[in-house]
């Protein structure tokens, strides 16, 4: 299969003239940016085609598993091609009993296997009746009332027939049947197309210019770009290897769904509210498949993206920063913990003292901050920011600033609360004003607030955040040993009903209970055991430890005695997961992701997972009595994964055990 750059061409005149020379121009700039060896063996640039591998992580097809079968499908549950889906439904068998009874019978030809051939020995052209091509049909229905006329020695005193012609339309390997060059099936659809057009069917120049547009016939593993203007193929090739180069799966369907969307728009980038997205967004668009409307978003979030680089806007000028940009031009924000794959915006609006929000994205631009770090800084000016806002003059003025000044910032900080109205612990309090003030010596070094107030300090003793003994502030979130309790007699409900990949239900299962096990008795954050590594046990003076990596202190292969309990459940699922097909990127870690795009279990789906197995429990009982004294039911919020490592804290510290390997 070739593999190139799609070829210049001009663009379809459906345009204002005063766009034909930025559009030449932007073609051009798009063209320099493509890479012409992507996908190899599944994107063919030459015939605009791409065929989808199922044994590819990162494209979303897969095979249909009856035995026999194998036509490509879209990833999905059942994962049984639709005639295959259908003879499941009517069978009434369990899914091994129908697997191994059912045999799937090919009734005609399609797109997956190609069409028939014609039973003559010497013809490779398409059957279209009794097995015989066109041709070799017409010369039979002549010759079979022949006394003592023999088919099969008709057929093979045959001569071989001139060779077969293509279909005009590109990529379509199917016969020419017609004298406009087209197949059977597309000569249908030119007739259809030509009547609601008023055209005459026998319009040479018409026909090639329809031609040129339609795709050929496709399977749910392949699309085609010939529908697109020129300029359109260009920018949906450069979107589509953007986001893969940020690891997005491909979805072939969705691209033929935005295609089909997208094909009289002469430009996605000039496509204004043309763009399809706008046009249909919301419940109400109708045929529109989550996927594709997916798909579409991002397509024109990476064309708006470019087409702004092609015009030499500086994103970071702007009061607004689309992370994913920016990165383009701060590659340091891609080494946050955030692979930036989603749209992620920071408005700098929100510090509303200009000197402050200058000195900020001064830091931003020239810092090299990675996408954690930018976050943490901008969170703490704007707390700084509103707390300025509540001084007489607002805090506009930094030349005006004093000691008070200073004092109503610390305070501010004290009373900050995160996205759900919760206060922030006395810790992170602490580390975001020391962010905050290491912005003002990095400002004043820099020279970009010579103008603020040499007043304007901190103090070292009235200006800090008292930290709270962890104890106080987590007591009153631990789980009670009698909730505990209660949980580990409903371990057989975890992961029910929670699909993770290709993992058979028993796995899944034994998965999560493992990952109860580790919480539970360990007290690690959830992150740092979803990212355990796959040898994290060791035995040594007789006992085992775990070995776990700090993330939040960035201190790796870190060692945590643990009972022989929990040592047994990870072993257990260690022998469990040797026999599964796992994806290859979570070779190295114990528990595997859900497809190829990440290394390990996300702990978002881990505690989706606990909050389901918990609502799934039917009676959780709490330590409190009702008026009839009997137990009242337990806030089931409470239970998360997070709750696991205050319980684990607090048991530690009544049991005096505290510095038993508990590393904050």
């Amino acid at each position: 299969m070739t593999v190139a750059v799609l070829p210049a061409q001009s663009p379809r005149p459906d345009h204002g003239p005063d766009d034909t020379q930025v559009l030449n121009a932007w073609a051009e700039w798009l063209r320099d940016r493509l890479d012409p060896q992507w996908r190899p063996g599944e994107w063919d640039a030459d015939l605009l085609l791409f065929v989808g591998d199922p044994s590819n992580p990162r494209t979303s097809v897969g095979v249909c598993s009856v035995a026999g079968c194998g036509v490509p499908i879209q990833v999905q549950l059942t994962g049984y091609c639709a005639p295959c889906r259908k003879a499941h439904v009517r069978s009434g068998m369990t899914r091994e009993e129908f697997e191994a009874a059912h045999k799937r019978e090919f009734r005609r030809g399609n797109v997956t296997r190609g069409s028939a051939i014609c039973a003559v020995p010497v013809c490779d052209r398409s059957a279209q009746a009794q097995g015989l091509c066109v041709n070799h049909y017409r010369s039979w229905v002549k010759a079979r009332n022949r006394p003592g006329i023999d088919k099969a020695a008709w057929m093979a005193a045959l001569k071989p027939l001139a060779d077969v012609q293509q279909c005009r339309v590109l990529a379509c390997t199917r016969e020419r049947t017609n004298t406009n060059g087209l197949c059977r099936t597309h000569h249908r659809k030119w007739r259809q197309w030509a009547g609601r057009a008023d055209v005459g069917e026998s319009d040479e120049v018409a026909v090639a210019r329809w031609a040129e547009h339609q795709p050929p016939s496709l399977a749910v593993h392949m699309f085609s770009l010939a529908p697109l203007s020129p300029v359109a193929q260009l920018e949906m090739l450069y979107a589509l290897q953007q986001r893969d180069a940020r690891e997005q799966p491909l979805s072939p369907q969705a691209v033929r769904g935005s295609v089909a969307r997208l094909s009289d728009v002469p430009s996605i980038a000039l496509a204004g509210d043309s763009y399809p997205e706008c046009r249909w967004s919301g419940r109400g668009s109708t045929g529109m498949g989550e996927g594709t409307r997916a798909l579409l978003h991002g397509v024109r979030w990476e064309i708006t993206s470019a087409f702004e680089q092609f015009q030499g806007v500086d994103p970071t000028q702007q009061r607004v920063w689309d992370l994913r940009t920016v990165s383009q031009v701060l590659p340091s924000l891609k080494k946050g913990v955030s692979p930036l794959r989603n749209r992620s915006s920071l408005d700098f609006g929100e510090v509303r003292q200009e000197w402050l929000r200058e000195a900020l994205m001064h830091w931003a631009r020239t810092a090299n901050p990675n996408s954690h770090s930018l976050r943490r800084w901008h969170i703490a000016c704007v707390i700084a920011s509103r707390a300025l806002e509540l001084r007489p003059d607002g805090g506009m003025d930094p030349g005006k600033l004093r000691f008070s000044d200073v004092t109503a910032v610390v305070e501010g900080f004290k009373r900050a609360v995160n996205q759900n109205g919760e206060l922030y612990s006395s810790s992170f309090q602490g580390h975001l004003l020391a962010n905050f003030f290491e912005l003002l010596e990095f400002g004043r070094r820099e020279g970009v607030l010579d103008g603020l107030s040499p007043r304007f300090v901190r103090h070292p003793g009235h200006h800090r955040i008292k930290e709270v003994e962890e104890n106080e502030e987590e007591i009153g979130k631990a789980i009670p040993e009698l909730v505990i309790r209660q949980l580990d007699g409903h371990v057989d409900l975890l992961g029910n009903g929670f699909p993770y990949g290709d993992l058979p239900p028993d796995a899944v299962n034994a998965m999560f209970r493992t990952a109860y096990v580790i919480l539970r008795d360990t007290g690690r954050r959830p992150a740092e055991v979803a990212g355990l590594d796959v040898d994290c046990l060791e035995f040594d003076h007789g006992e085992y430890q775990l070995v776990w990596h700090n993330m939040k202190g960035r201190r790796r292969r870190r060692r945590l005695p643990i009972h022989q309990e929990t040592a047994d459940a990870v072993r257990d699922w260690q022998k469990i997961r040797v026999g599964l097909d796992l994806p290859s990127s979570s070779a190295r870690h114990l528990l595997p992701a859900i497809t190829n795009r990440y290394r390990h279990l996300d702990s978002g789906n881990l505690s989706r997972c606990i909050r389901s197995w918990v609502d799934s429990i039917p009676v959780l009982d709490s330590e409190k009595l009702g008026p009839e004294g009997t137990p009242l039911p337990f806030d089931r919020s409470k239970i998360f994964p997070y709750a696991f490592r205050h319980t684990f804290f607090i048991c530690s510290a009544f049991a005096s055990v505290r510095d038993v390997g508990f590393a904050a």
